[in-house]
């Protein structure tokens, strides 16, 4: 709509005049990590394994900038459940209480001083711990007559070092303890078929439900 003014005897058409509008866009977003074992060079993100702890953290963000919730009511959910709350609760720590295969479902609500609510969500899979065997011929095939070295890395499981998990090889029925096992492979009571399987069995001390084993089967040629 235009505005006229009479100035003077003069009439002056004015522009119409425009007011601007900000829109506030806020985003919540949740980051877990799980505290559990692996190796020193392992770069990606640890398993959610069952009994493993876990810590949470949020953050919201305004217009793509940090916003400071240090007043803020924050309400933390675990499967629906109400696991914390307080002023300026950021993160929130828990365990893990599901088996292998399942998954947790984690929230969090915000209530900002200005009474607005703001809210996230995720799934957090479980998944059990594992253990990677590895042997120096790189190869499930390995000659006669040779000296055979095989070794296993644990991966995610509830433990603060290799000390705490309990390792055991079977090979054709002969226990061996530890991380590593070395097999003549000329040695006559492998001599089955030229096949014969190596099993390890890791258990954490601590926990007698937290135990895994692998098998691998190896030929020699």
């Amino acid at each position: 709509m235009k505005i006229f003014l009479l100035i003077s005897g003069i009439i002056l058409a004015a522009a119409p005049t425009a007011f601007a509008q900000t829109t506030e866009n806020y985003e919540v977003f949740i980051t877990w990590r799980a505290d559990n074992f692996f190796p020193s060079d392992y770069s990606g993100k640890a398993w959610a394994a069952p009994f493993s702890p876990i810590e949470a953290a949020a953050v919201l963000t305004k217009n793509k900038k940090i916003a400071d919730l240090s007043n803020a009511e924050i309400f933390w959910y675990l499967d629906k459940e109400l696991i914390g709350k307080g002023l300026g609760r950021q993160s929130e720590s828990f365990n893990i209480s599901k088996q292998s295969g399942d998954k947790h479902f984690l929230s969090v609500s915000i209530k900002t001083e200005a009474g607005k609510r703001h809210e996230s969500a995720l799934e957090i899979p479980v998944l059990g711990p594992k253990l990677a065997i590895a042997n120096n011929f790189m190869s499930n095939s390995v000659p006669a007559n040779s000296r055979l070295q095989m070794s296993v890395v644990p991966y995610f499981f509830n433990i603060r070092s290799l000390d705490d998990l309990l390792m055991k090889w079977r090979v054709n029925n002969q226990i061996s303890e530890g991380g590593q096992l070395t097999i003549n492979t000329g040695m006559p009571v492998l001599k089955i078929d030229k096949t014969f399987f190596a099993e390890i069995e890791a258990q954490n001390r601590k926990n007698a439900f937290e135990k895994i084993s692998e098998r691998l089967k190896m030929e020699i040629y």
